[in-house]
């Protein structure tokens, strides 16, 4: 991690030192980094991007840690063990950022309120993303659970049949799994015509909880909205608020597999080789959901990773900003 002398030093003289107020808006960023003779930060970029920059502006290299596809996995035990490891990162780059902002205190104390603009950027990304980001982790994983488990329903409803056939009971299995579905598509059955239901599903998210709700503004959606749709989300904004759900579509695809069997919807005998073509589908959708709690796994401990790296480059920056003005007083 090294610095360049001249902008560190230009930095330390310039007119931040000397007073003013935290740095608080996009507008007051940029106009402090031109007062640092440093260009103003981009405004299109997400509140990780601009810490970067900034820490790049002042001639810090940020090592960013890649995106590592060959992390997902649909396996639910090495997804448990991608769960573990997330929180384990988590708690650790939390317990960085408190022991930073004991030392952001002491900086602004000492004259030198500018170290405030800097950490105001990395608190945003504490408690405006990465407290978020858990909430959306904790609850996507439990919907991946109740979603396992839904599907581990279906042996209760296969008995033997006649003549080596499978008995397959579509309309009890269905109603089972949509008992556990229900709470997160907006809508339940109601016990009469499956055809009907089962037939055309599709949630109804308007009537649904989602997995979580973000009080947020239209940069914030855009931040949420590029990292999560099309990944197995679906992320909505309205009234300055920011609705994280599932995508539902594997669950369609669950639903008309079974409708589409040959079975009757009480209950019937099937060739063993449709049950296992239909075993087969149903499995695919399953894994579909476990690979984007996967992918989403991945992208938090990639984002973790990099908050974590901010956070010892506020430090770093400290230290560094004190090891200079001691240097310049002992000039």
């Amino acid at each position: 991690m090294m610095m360049d002398t001249f902008s560190l030093t230009s930095y330390a003289h310039s007119p931040l030192l000397k007073g003013g107020k935290p740095v608080e808006s996009q507008t007051q960023v940029n106009t402090s980094v031109r007062d640092a003779g440093l260009s103003p930060l981009d405004a299109q970029g997400d509140a990780y991007q601009q810490a970067t920059q900034h820490f790049q502006q002042l001639g810090y290299d940020v090592a960013l840690e890649p995106y590592q596809e060959r992390a997902v996995s649909s396996d639910i035990e090495r997804l448990n063990d991608q769960i573990k490891d997330v929180k384990r990162r988590s708690k650790r780059a939390v317990d960085r950022y408190n022991q930073a902002s004991r030392h952001i205190a002491d900086a602004v104390a000492d004259g030198r309120p500018h170290v405030q603009g800097i950490s105001n950027l990395i608190e945003n990304i504490h408690s405006g993303y990465q407290k978020k980001y858990g909430e959306v982790v904790k609850a996507s994983t439990q919907y991946m659970q109740d979603v396992n488990t839904a599907v581990g329903k279906m042996s209760q409803y296969i008995t033997a049949g006649s003549d080596g056939k499978i008995q397959l009971k579509p309309e009890a299995l269905l109603q089972d799994m949509d008992k556990m579905i229900s709470k997160y598509s907006g809508k339940s059955y109601s016990g009469s015509d499956p055809g009907a239901y089962f037939g055309g599903w599709s949630a109804d998210f308007s009537n649904a909880t989602p997995l979580t709700a973000i009080k947020g503004t239209q940069e914030e959606f855009e931040f949420w909205d590029k990292k999560l749709s099309g990944q197995g989300f679906i992320v909505e904004y309205k009234n300055n608020e920011i609705k994280i759900y599932p995508d539902m579509k594997p669950i369609a695809e669950m639903y008309y597999s079974v409708t589409h069997s040959s079975a009757t919807w009480n209950g019937s005998d099937i060739m063993s080789q449709e049950l296992q073509s239909l075993q087969t589908a149903i499995d695919a959708q399953k894994n579909a959901v476990n690979s984007s709690v996967s992918r989403l796994l991945e992208t938090f401990r990639q984002d973790n990773s990099h908050f974590e790296t901010l956070v010892q480059l506020l430090i770093q920056l400290i230290k560094d900003l004190n090891q200079n003005n001691n240097s310049l007083i002992n000039m």
